[in-house]
Formats: C-alpha cells, sequence, structure tokens
C-alpha cells in the first residue's frame, strides 16, 4: 500500500474514534475503513459488497437482528482490531496484515456470537447513538459473517508502491 493509502486507514480509525467520543456509533469510520482495504486491493466486486453490505445494516430487519451486538465495547475492540490491520499493512508484510485482518474479522464474529449470552449476563454498556439520532438505536456492527469471508478470502495486500 501506498503512504497515503496508509494515511487514509489512519483517518478512518481516527473518524471512528472521533464518533465514539461524540457518543454515536462508529459506523461511517467503519465503513470508510473497509472501503478503503478493498479500494487498495484494487477489487471492485469487494468493494460493492462491502459497500452493499454496511449499507444493508441500516434497514430494520437488520437492526433487529443484530443490534444488541453494538456497545460502546464492542466499537473499541473493533478500533484495535483496525488499529493492528494497519500497522501490519504499514510493516509491508502481507502475511502479517492477512492474519490481522482475519484476527478482527473473527473477533468480530465472536462479538455477534456471544452478544446474547453478553446481555443475559448483565452487560450494560451503553449502547452509542447513529448520527443524528435523538435516542439510542440498536444497529448492526457493520459486520456481517458474510463481509468477513468475502474479506479474508478476498482481501490481498499490495507491495510498496511509494
Amino acid at each position: 500500500m501506498k503512504k497515503a493509502q496508509i494515511a487514509g486507514l489512519l483517518n478512518a480509525a481516527a473518524l471512528m474514534q472521533h464518533e465514539l467520543d461524540g457518543g454515536r456509533l462508529a459506523w461511517h469510520g467503519d465503513r470508510l475503513f473497509h472501503v478503503r482495504i478493498a479500494e487498495a486491493a484494487e477489487n471492485a466486486v469487494l468493494l460493492r459488497i462491502v459497500g452493499e453490505l454496511h449499507d444493508a445494516r441500516h434497514n430494520p430487519f437488520a437492526e433487529q437482528l443484530v443490534g444488541h451486538s453494538e456497545t460502546e465495547r464492542s466499537w473499541r475492540a473493533a478500533i484495535i482490531g483496525h488499529q493492528a490491520v494497519i500497522d501490519a499493512i504499514a510493516s509491508r508484510s502481507p502475511e502479517a496484515a492477512r492474519a490481522a485482518m482475519t484476527s478482527h474479522l473473527t473477533s468480530s464474529l465472536d462479538r455477534d456470537a456471544a452478544t446474547p449470552r453478553a446481555s443475559a449476563a448483565g452487560d450494560s454498556t451503553p449502547r452509542p447513538r447513529p448520527p443524528g439520532a435523538s435516542r439510542p438505536a440498536r444497529q448492526p456492527d457493520g459486520n456481517h459473517p458474510e463481509a468477513h469471508r468475502t474479506m479474508s478470502l478476498t482481501c490481498r495486500i499490495h507491495g510498496a508502491k511509494d
């Protein structure tokens, strides 16, 4: 990846942090991060799928299915995962980048799968609000299982092109 592309990933992670710090869901920064990975991979199909999956989470059916998985804690874990991916990409190691992305996607799936048990156990972490919302909304975290499989299978990292 080029230095400018890595800077774009850092900006996406910073946007996520800014959204959370403002009491909002970090879905703009999350979408931007995954879109920029797909753009860097120069994979038009992956780019379309990532965009569609992130857009699909804004419908009532999706909100009901996975709305409970969104907590401040889950978003902070996603930011940590994104930072690990960025660090691996910046190290110019495709193997490390692939491993970091696989770990991030797997962790996200694990968080989604564990959510009902965590809620039943009394996880009362406040849920951030989406931008413009006057009340907390239940929305999926955008880390859809199909996106995880697609990204982990198709994401490739280019060598240095500076």
